[in-house]
């Protein structure tokens, strides 16, 4: 086979075209490639009701892709105990699944993966899809996972240059997960650019990998369902190198009961680099949040210019945490992190916690932070019975930590969009190799700024300083331009927050422009989020009377 098929299930079956999935695969397996093959699924023609397995595909390589377009259609997955899966690829290679839409039956009686990567799988791109898991928070069931089992999704397999991008996952136990080889750890690992909705035990799980990528995704448990569960996990001490930057963390969920939320959980494993994260907008008023814990000592990961803001104004009865280590001395570094927490809790409040046997004055490498605790702790040492430091000043004398980290209210723009506006905060940091752009890609000054923004000046001029858009604006009318200066970056689509932080106009779109009407909002500044096929880039730009 080669070259254009489509799945219709309203039109014949012929040489081209295929009623169902699975009459697609069976071809595919039954006559092997020669060259590229793009299979469009029919727009219009949905849903399917199905389940399909892409496996022993003869001739797929570098210059025989497999593409499978779903033209934003919909397969429903009816699963049960011995067949989980909506889609399976087993065993394969050089296959790339988009714009597919995904749905778990609420009538599926064990178990649920949306696009299952079955056994050794290499060369595989999921982009631009959807996968929907309504009725369920198990851990039984997952969006995006890669496992040796066809039945787990806490099994080895052999997997090397996944990419996971630009998709959605809504609801379940995992969003993405990925479990490699302990003899041949999984590689080229990239999850980028991805939301993750209500997952109830992990937004990203990784096991057994090596220079893992985790970039720039969105993550929000919203649900009212009681759970322990983190944003991100690197998991177990064969995972290694992992790189966890530009990722959003929230929680929009009220209730939690006495369960822990952590926003990233390095579990095991060395050479991992957490940066430029924002953890914000936690709505809890129970139970624990951490916004980064490290399990085990001696990993030593580089954490820097991360926010973490617990800053919700309504009474918690949790323990309320910003970075954390559960076992003693794991020897992290710290630095340029930005932690508030100012929401008050019947609970425990502490900027850093350090294991209970931690030796204070090595524990954490730590400096040119700002840990904003007001009614807390600076630090830490020990859960059942803690050694509080309640100031910075203390924590400085006892731990020889710190000597240049500072405590001062960053007077964030609001708690949505946590971007400093106190003047102390400028150039407050220390310079790190590697890290030359924030999180909304705005270069660095020199001295850098604390946490994961660069400091937000009360000036009008746009946020971002790369020059990648031009913004311009019918004068008195509310009205604006976004073109992108070069032609080959798409816009995808836009968010305006209100300078309280509330989201008030969201778009989808595709292409190098996107208009923009404010004229019916209030006159004043608001922050424009640009989302785009090179990332997410923030401006302010202003509504006057006369412009």
């Amino acid at each position: 086979m080669a070259g254009n098929y489509t799945i219709d299930k309203n039109s014949p079956a012929s040489a081209t075209n295929f009623s169902s999935f699975s009459g697609c695969a069976n071809s595919l397996t039954t006559n092997g490639i020669s060259a590229n093959v793009f299979i469009t699924v029919v727009a219009g023609s949905g849903p399917y009701t199905e389940q399909v397995v892409f496996s022993n595909i003869a001739g797929t390589g570098p210059a025989a892709v497999i593409e499978l377009n779903g033209s934003g259609e919909t397969i429903i997955g009816l699963t049960d105990a011995s067949n989980r899966h909506t889609i399976r690829l087993s065993n394969m290679q050089y296959f790339n699944i988009i714009n597919l839409k995904v749905e778990r039956d609420v009538a599926s009686t064990s178990g649920f993966y949306g696009i299952h990567l079955f056994g050794a799988c290499n060369n595989i791109i999921i982009s631009n899809c959807e996968v929907n898991m309504p009725g369920t928070n198990s851990t039984l069931v997952g969006a995006y996972i890669a496992s040796g089992s066809e039945t787990s999704i806490l099994e080895s397999g052999d997997f090397h240059d996944i990419a996971i991008l630009n998709n959605s996952a809504n609801g379940g136990g995992y969003g993405a997960s990925v479990f490699g080889l302990i003899t041949n750890l999984a590689s080229n690992i990239v999850i980028s650019q991805n939301n993750f909705t209500d997952f109830h035990s992990n937004g990203v799980y990784l096991r057994e990998t090596d220079g893992a990528i985790i970039s720039n995704n969105n993550f929000n448990k919203a649900s009212a369902n009681v759970t322990s569960c983190n944003a991100i996990q690197i998991a177990q001490a064969a995972n290694i190198n992992a790189e966890i930057f530009g990722n959003f963390i929230k929680v929009d969920q009220v209730a939690n009961g006495i369960m822990t939320f952590r926003g990233i959980y390095l579990f095991n494993g060395t050479g991992h680099k957490v940066y430029n994260n924002v953890i914000h907008d936690i709505k809890l008023t129970s139970g624990n949040v951490t916004g980064i814990e490290v399990r085990t000592a001696g990993t030593a990961p580089e954490i820097y210019f991360n926010t973490i803001s617990i800053d919700n104004a309504s009474a918690s009865s949790g323990n309320l945490y910003g970075i954390k280590e559960e076992l003693s001395n794991t020897n992290s570094i710290l630095k340029n992190n930005l932690i508030s927490i100012t929401q008050p809790t019947s609970g425990i409040k502490s900027g850093l916690v350090l294991g209970a046997t931690a030796i204070v004055t090595s524990a954490f490498n730590s400096d040119y932070n700002d840990i904003w605790v007001p009614g807390g702790n600076t630090a830490m040492k020990g859960s059942l019975t803690p050694v509080l430091y309640n100031t910075l000043a203390t924590w400085q004398s006892v731990s020889t930590q710190d000597a240049n980290s500072i405590s001062t209210d960053p007077v964030f723009l609001s708690v949505a969009v946590p971007q400093p506006t106190n003047v102390t905060m400028n150039d407050a940091g220390v310079q790190v190799s590697g890290v030359a752009v924030d999180v909304l890609l705005v270069t660095r000054s020199i001295p850098p700024d604390i946490g994961a923004y660069e400091f937000l000046t009360s000036s009008l001029n746009e946020i971002n300083l790369t020059n990648n858009y031009i913004i311009s604006s019918n004068a008195g009318t509310g009205l604006f331009t976004v073109e992108a200066k070069n032609t080959s970056v798409k816009i995808s689509g836009f968010e305006i927050f209100d300078n309280s932080g509330k989201l008030i106009q969201t778009a989808k779109t595709m292409g190098t422009s996107v208009s923009i009407d404010l004229s019916i909002k209030p006159n004043g500044v608001y922050l424009l989020r640009i989302n785009s096929d090179s990332g997410m880039q923030t401006f302010k730009i202003s509504k006057m009377a006369t412009e």
